[in-house]
Formats: structure tokens, sequence, C-alpha cells
């Protein structure tokens, strides 16, 4: 038996649609989806070197496999 494992992704909204592609091409289900706005300080955003921006947030769940396919795609596309 394998294991489950869940992800949450929180991105910018613009960011929304390039994600739900992702999900899809590669056969992942996303079981909710919302929209956010976070709460953190100015402080706290400087230090993570963030703006305020308005969130979405997907949570996706599977097995390990289809986790590191998530995590290899996220890597190359976002890699310094």
């Amino acid at each position: 038996m394998s294991r489950l494992y869940m992800m949450v992704t929180i991105t910018n909204r613009n960011m929304k649609n390039r994600f739900r592609e992702f999900y899809g091409e590669h056969e992942h289900e996303v079981f909710f989806g919302t929209l956010a706005r976070g709460t953190a300080n100015s402080e706290v955003l400087d230090y993570f070197g963030l703006e305020a921006s308005e969130k979405v947030v997907f949570f996706f769940s599977g097995d390990r496999g289809a986790l590191e396919k998530i995590e290899a795609w996220y890597d190359h596309t976002y890699a310094d």
C-alpha cells in the first residue's frame, strides 16, 4: 500500500491558470482551491522579499511519485 501525501500550493492569483494547466496536464486532481489574502505584516513580507497581493490556495493529494513530479516541475520552472 502506498502512502498518501497532501501538498498545498499558495501563489499569486495571476499564476492560478498556470498551476491549473500543470495539474491538468499531469492528471493531478486539485480537490480544493480557494481565493485568499495574506495577513502578514510588512516586516514579515520584507524579510522574505515578498509583496502583499491576493493569493490562490490549491490543495492536492497523491502518492509520492505524483508529488515528486510537481516538485521537479517547480524546481525546473523557478530555478535561480
